[in-house]
């Protein structure tokens, strides 16, 4: 598979580093906000910084899960199961979804990653290319791939972080991924009562006794998790007023989660205002800025009175002009994550390939390809010049992950 936008007569050397890093430069207009949100807003931008480099990789090990969530991007992919049995007789369509896969160029199906030779070099070759410190497992639910813990200790033998994201529903997989060394489980929380998780759900599965299970089974998780020594976040979707006490139920259930509020890019300030509002009705305090060089993944950290962390994940526009230039999605003001890191596939032919964008899977390459064409050094360029760009607005910054605050 090759990528047309490659060809090296099309590529520029320059990199499309953004002027101004500091959280209210890609946010509402602050004025909608009431007095106490605006406050905190304010309190928000003269907060201490953090400047990390995105050494990060999105391995999606396999496309089932349990869950038929309609807003679902799957990550970039096609679902296998519809793509392979749609039209065959008796055949009754699971109903999950990949909301950008009909647009997006994708042109494989994705298959199951092992924990083998492959995955190895896969790993070892991106690690010495671009710098990856850390894999960060998806899916579908990658704790529904039977190798899971075998997945994760083969990149823990390699010196390599790992972290994963799931919505919990196989809690019994977790012992096994921490004794293989897994270090942080997101949760992905959809609904905190079986009302709210049917209600984003194909119309086939909206019961409230098929989500109840599911709740069930992501409150085991969460807490077995913690109980297991695992770095345990959940992560929240706030799309508007009237969410607020889903959002302190959970803070009130689980004393040792780390809550992260995320904004719907559908609803727009709408969505964004009601976080403000919401952490200033949680009298939270925001303690630390940090930005991801490399990266558009941003994130505002705040303290509760009573010592809780909660934070704020935010999208950034950081445009890697390699592959964001003159994209029409870019220009149509329907880019949803920006240059949000790199992630690998694997094929139904068992060849693994690198993305870097789940809108333009057009982009996607081949890893030899990938390898070959330059983009590792443009990448590690880019990430590079957004940190020398970040320390020059923030301050005198020698290493990574050290902390400044904007006012000195």
């Amino acid at each position: 598979m090759k990528s047309p936008l490659y060809k090296e007569s099309n590529i520029r050397d320059n990199f499309a580093v953004f002027p101004d890093y500091s959280p209210g430069s890609w946010k509402i207009n602050p004025n909608i906000l009431s007095e106490q949100a605006h406050e905190l807003w304010l309190q928000e931008n003269r907060a201490p910084i953090i400047i990390s480099e995105d050494v990060s990789l999105r391995p999606k090990i396999l496309d089932a899960c349990g869950m038929t969530c309609t807003f679902c991007h799957n990550e970039g992919t096609p679902v296998t199961s519809e793509a392979i049995n749609q039209g065959r007789p008796g055949y009754r369509s699971l109903g999950r979804v990949s909301i950008f896969s009909e647009n997006n160029g994708v042109n494989f199906l994705p298959g199951r990653m092992r924990p083998d030779e492959n995955l190895y070099e896969a790993l070892s070759s991106l690690s010495k290319a671009v710098g990856i410190e850390e894999v960060h497992l998806t899916g579908g639910e990658p704790t529904l791939h039977s190798e899971i813990p075998e997945i994760i200790g083969l990149a823990r033998s390699m010196g390599l972080r790992v972290r994963m994201t799931s919505n919990g529903e196989n809690p019994k997989v977790l012992e096994k991924c921490a004794e293989a060394g897994l270090e942080r489980v997101s949760f992905s929380i959809f609904g905190t009562t079986a009302l709210e998780l049917s209600q984003v759900q194909h119309p086939r599965f909206q019961n409230q006794k098929f989500a109840q299970r599911k709740i069930d089974s992501l409150r085991n998780s969460i807490k077995l998790s913690g109980e297991l020594g695992i770095d345990t976040s959940a992560n929240i979707v706030v799309p508007g007023p009237g969410h607020e006490e889903r959002v302190i139920s959970i803070v009130n259930e689980f004393e040792h989660l780390s809550l992260k509020l995320l904004n719907s890019l559908d609803e727009g300030d709408a969505s964004f205002a009601s976080i403000y509002e919401l952490l200033a009705r949680l009298e939270a305090t925001p303690s630390k800025v940090k930005l991801t060089a490399g990266s558009s993944n941003t994130r505002i950290d705040y303290s509760l009175p009573n010592n809780t962390e909660i934070s704020f994940k935010q999208i950034r526009p950081a445009r890697f002009n390699h592959i964001c230039e003159g994209c029409e999605i870019d220009k149509a003001g329907k880019c949803e994550e920006g240059f949000y890191g790199l992630r690998l596939y694997i094929n139904q032919e068992g060849e693994y390939l690198v993305g870097m964008c789940i809108q333009r899977m057009d982009l996607a390459m081949h890893l030899d390809e990938f390898l070959n064409s330059g983009l590792p050094a443009k990448i590690t360029g880019f990430r590079q010049a957004e940190k020398k760009s970040m320390i020059s607005q923030f301050g005198n910054l020698a290493t990574q992950d050290i902390g400044i605050n904007r006012e000195e």
